[in-house]
């Protein structure tokens, strides 16, 4: 629910929006006003720092809020690739992993607090 208040709250037609909530983070992280994509960023950031980790700090959230110069950018990065599905198409991955075998050895990790990525990926790899 809190990836979807800001737009919500900013919203004049948020009922075609929610529709495409990532398409309305992108339209305010783009916009010709700074205030509108600050504070898009910062709600975006703001809501993928508290799912993202087992223990959420909220010093290190407020300091990463805090810090615009990085938070637009970041932003900006995160829904980019939501929006192209990581510029990549569906399955490529797991249907090219033959091309890593001339590699003489590659590494899957996967943190135990990770709740991003589903372990499942990597044991597909």
């Amino acid at each position: 629910a809190a990836y979807c208040n800001y737009i919500r709250d900013t919203s004049d037609d948020f009922e075609s929006e929610r529709q495409n909530l990532l398409g309305a983070y992108w339209k305010r992280l783009t916009s010709d006003d700074a205030a509108t994509r600050l504070a898009a960023a910062s709600a975006f950031v703001g809501y993928e720092l508290s799912i993202s980790k087992t223990f959420v700090e909220d010093k290190i959230i407020r300091e990463c809020l805090e810090t615009p110069s990085q938070l637009v950018p970041f932003a900006v990065m995160e829904v980019s690739y939501m929006l192209n599905a990581g510029f990549m198409s569906r399955g490529q991955l797991i249907a090219e992993v033959g091309k890593l075998s001339s590699l003489e050895r590659v590494c899957i990790s996967h943190g135990r607090s990770d709740f991003v990525c589903q372990p499942v990926s990597a044991y597909r790899l």
